[in-house]
């Protein structure tokens, strides 16, 4: 179809019809022509063939018009988007504005819900940290009051303290003095027995030292002991004027043990010499000696023990303090009491000596003074004990509001790694949304690839559709010269109805006119044939042009 129409395979002509009649002699010379009824039924059989042939040309030409108002209508209606790229990019830009406004939307939606989710939890963590600072406000509070009430007891403590130092003040040096003065008078006893020799009157002079003398030695060392260990104000207040020292009850219960041991060596040398005289059978005076001070020497150590400062408490670090500060001006009087100590060494042989035979009169003495020791230690253990129950409950107390403190922290912390959490699956599902926005720009660039693969289509469609109205023109142009074909056949027709029967004999160019004309006619079918097969192929393809156009 996309050529040019082929010209008939040979014109149609007819031969030179002789006039006048046939010669006789002319039918030996060849085959005579057929009758003339014989040509007028070719001729009518023609004419039916051509009216045929003009029917199909009129049925091709109506379609080839209506193919062509089909190409006027297509040629005026409206651009596709499909068929302009410039279309095609506006529908797909409004496409996505489309789409990202709904992604939009829906994102502000998700985030004002977990911005709206995300308020509510800090409103509720707020309200729990307030919650938690009214309680640690109230803690403070009560603690602030226990503290109060503590330092008030250790304000009573120091009143206390200083009472008893403005008591001992004035007692303290006169008791040294009076164990000074004992102690000599020990000393003068002892030499005035050692100077007797042995014998009853040094039996009977042992006898005379009675209990109320070695009572007072005893009872002046412990009063001194109690003095210096169990009330140091008074010994603060008494030896300020001295350097500052420091002391101790283990310093002064060795110095005790080695005088007491002193004391015994001379008593046992004593005893080993008036023993025949001053000690029945069977009694021994040593073992009570040292009976007495085993005990003496355990209730000191007990002592020692409830009298040590062991607390660790930060309540008691002021007092501690100001303790250890008085200790060390204690040690100007224990260099005091040594020079005192140089006296009592001398008499410590003559103490050994008169404790062997005095014990049973010195007993009752040393559990008195026994007795007033469990008192005092009973009092101070009381008052420690007190203390640490004191002190124990504040600790209590602080733990329980650390406890607290932590357990919020713990609760504060895992409420911000959920929000944590939450965020971050919030920032993964944006993620996801950008690929999935990725994929569908893909996939609109795909589009528009196939949208370009179609125009091009469209477009071939369009030049076959320009062949096609070509071909129907030089279609046109060769009905018209059949058409012009006819009309002179028509004319020969009717030329050859007006000629005699005579002048129609067999002629052998007529018969070679008609099998040309036939074969041309002939050629002008196959030609509509084929003309006809590329309508119906150029309408099956305009077909399937459009089906993919509406199909968008």
């Amino acid at each position: 179809m996309s050529g040019s129409p082929r010209a008939p395979a040979a014109p149609v002509g007819f031969g030179v019809i002789p006039e006048g009649l046939v010669d006789p002699g002319d039918r030996t010379r060849g085959p005579l022509p057929p009758p003339l009824d014989e040509i007028l039924n070719k001729v009518t059989e023609v004419s039916n063939t051509l009216q045929t042939k003009v029917r199909l040309l009129d049925e091709v030409h109506g379609l080839a018009l209506g193919h062509e108002a089909h190409l006027q209508q297509l040629r005026e209606a409206p651009p596709s988007p499909l068929t302009s790229l410039a279309l095609l990019e506006e529908y797909v830009d409004h496409r996505l504005h489309q789409l990202w406004g709904s992604l939009l939307d829906g994102f502000e939606q998700k985030l004002q819900g977990i911005q709206s989710e995300c308020d509510l939890r800090v409103q509720e963590v707020r309200r729990q940290c307030e919650e938690g600072q009214a309680a640690s406000r109230r803690l403070h509070q009560s603690l602030d009051g226990r503290e109060l009430a503590l330092r008030r007891e250790l304000s009573q403590l120091g009143t206390r303290l200083q009472g008893l130092s403005m008591a001992g003040r004035g007692s303290c040096c006169s008791q040294l003095a009076l164990i000074g003065a004992r102690v000599d008078s020990l000393e003068r006893t002892l030499q005035t027995v050692t100077q007797r020799g042995p014998g009853a009157p040094a039996g009977d002079e042992l006898t005379r030292l009675s209990a109320a003398m070695l009572e007072g030695g005893v009872d002046g060392l412990l009063e001194g002991l109690e003095t210096l260990n169990g009330t140091e104000g008074g010994v603060r207040g008494c030896c300020l004027r001295l350097e500052m020292g420091g002391w101790g009850m283990g310093r002064f219960r060795t110095v005790l043990e080695e005088r007491v041991q002193s004391l015994e060596e001379r008593l046992a040398t004593l005893a080993g010499e008036l023993n025949h005289d001053s000690t029945p059978p069977g009694r021994s005076v040593r073992p009570l000696v040292q009976t007495e001070l085993a005990v003496l020497e355990q209730r000191l150590v007990s002592l020692e023990t409830s009298c040590t400062p062991s607390t660790t408490s930060a309540i008691l670090d002021n007092l501690v303090a100001e303790v250890k500060a008085w200790q060390s001006r204690s040690e100007a009087l224990l260099r005091q009491v040594a020079s005192h100590a140089a006296l009592l060494q001398q008499l410590n042989g003559t103490v050994t000596e008169v404790q062997g035979q005095l014990a049973e009169g010195t007993g009752s003495s040393l559990q008195g003074e026994i007795t007033l020791l469990k008192v005092n230690l009973n009092s101070v253990s009381k008052s420690l004990t007190g203390l640490s129950d004191s002190v124990s409950q504040y600790s209590d107390a602080f733990l329980a509001a650390n406890t607290s403190l932590d357990e919020r922290e713990r609760k504060v912390e895992a409420e911000v790694h959920a929000i944590q959490e939450q965020v971050s699956s919030q920032s993964s599902r944006l993620q996801a949304g950008h690929r999935q926005v990725l994929n569908l720009r893909g996939e609109l660039e795909q589009l528009k690839a196939g949208v370009a693969k179609v125009a091009g289509g469209l477009s071939r469609c369009q030049d076959t559709a320009q062949e096609l109205q070509l071909a129907v023109g030089h279609f046109d142009q060769r009905v018209a010269q059949v058409e012009g074909a006819c009309r002179r056949l028509g004319l020969l027709a009717a030329g050859l109805d007006s000629l005699p029967t005579k002048a129609l004999m067999p002629r052998e160019g007529l018969w070679g006119h008609v099998d040309q004309l036939n074969r041309t006619l002939a050629q002008h079918t196959q030609d509509i044939a084929r003309l006809r097969d590329d309508l119906l192929d150029c309408r099956a393809q305009l077909a399937e042009q459009a089906r993919p156009g509406q199909a968008d």
